[in-house]
């Protein structure tokens, strides 16, 4: 039994009651997109607010590999505040290490282990997985030199197109209308 059911009703002010609804009902009723909403610090200073982003909340979304675009999504601000943080904290995006060609192609063959399916990007992200960022040029690199094979049967891959059967010649033709005009039904598809 939870330590609310050792309560008993007339034991909680009506303070408490409200406070218990609060941390019951908040939850639901929040938008998860506020919950990242950066605050406006006001400083003693001109200009407008500065937004109060922390180095940890940087870290933590880059440690998960969002891009900046998303990071700035997220904390609802502009992408070049989110750039201009990470000067300002001194927190560098590309932190590649150095690891040399025959280590590399090392590591690829044990993340392949025979599998033609798995392509560069997903030998990046087990690397990622595993703590080494490396670029993903050298990694492509890497891929060719390791299993040439596979690089041949993941290109050979084709798309197969579509085969129009039409009455005759010109009976294909259309013209795609103004898709932002669909609410006024001003869109004009010609077939």
């Amino acid at each position: 039994m939870g330590a609310l059911a050792l309560l008993t009703v007339p034991s909680l002010s009506i303070n408490h009651f409200r406070f218990l609804l609060l941390c019951i009902l908040l939850p639901a009723v929040t938008d998860a997109r506020e919950s990242f909403a950066s605050v406006r610090v006001l400083r003693r200073q001109r200009g407008s607010p500065k937004y109060n982003i922390t180095p940890g909340q940087l870290e933590f979304l880059k440690a998960c590999r969002f891009s900046k675009k998303k990071i700035a999504e997220i904390l609802h601000v502009s992408t070049k505040t989110v750039c201009r943080r990470f000067r300002e904290f001194n927190l560098g995006t590309k932190e590649y290490k150095y690891i040399c060609s025959e280590k590399l192609d090392e590591m690829v063959r044990s993340l392949l282990a025979g599998n033609h399916r798995v392509g560069t990007k997903a030998v990046v992200t087990l690397l990622h997985n595993e703590g080494i960022k490396v670029q993903r040029k050298r990694v492509r690199a890497s891929v060719r030199r390791v299993d040439p094979a596979g690089v041949a049967c993941r290109s050979r891959r084709v798309l197969k197109r579509m085969a129009y059967k039409v009455h005759g010649p010109n009976s294909l033709w259309h013209l795609d209308g103004n898709h932002k005009l669909i609410r006024f039904v001003q869109c004009s598809m010609v077939h």
